[in-house]
């Protein structure tokens, strides 16, 4: 039978790890956390969130693409927080609506229009362009 400590593969995950009883996830007490909070809970780390951005840079930079663009998908994971961390980090970011492009210019970036990518042809035009048939970059 497995013990609790076998279910979480703290050598894949280098911020998870035990000290005595309790499980720590990027110096953060879990067990106290989910007394607090009870779960499901979900947690997020900048740092994680770095380590995977440099991750994929790292893995098509080898490509020799001058220009490697990673584009953050606002749908995903709609936090402030989140979406800050990335651009940060020097991420892009991919809208689906008008309400994500205000989400995102509300965290307080100053993008250019080739940073932000929309996708779906069912919004309007935010260029005089004519619109791509899958993808527009403002």
């Amino acid at each position: 039978m497995n013990s609790e400590r076998d279910i979480f593969d703290t050598k894949r995950f280098p911020l998870l790890e035990y000290q005595e009883e309790n499980l720590y996830f990027d110096k953060l007490n879990l067990n106290e956390l989910f007394k607090q909070h009870k779960t499901p809970l979900f947690i997020f780390s900048q740092k994680i969130l770095q380590l995977q951005f440099e991750k994929i840079h790292k893995a098509f930079s080898s490509l020799n693409t001058r220009s490697l663009k990673i584009a953050f998908s606002v749908k995903s994971n709609p936090l402030p927080e989140v979406a800050k961390t990335f651009m940060d980090i020097g991420g892009y970011f991919e809208v689906t609506s008008i309400g994500e492009l205000k989400h995102i210019n509300a965290i307080g970036g100053n993008f250019k229009s080739q940073e932000i990518s929309i996708s779906k042809n069912r919004l309007p035009s935010l260029t005089n362009s004519p619109k791509p048939k899958n993808e527009e970059r403002i």
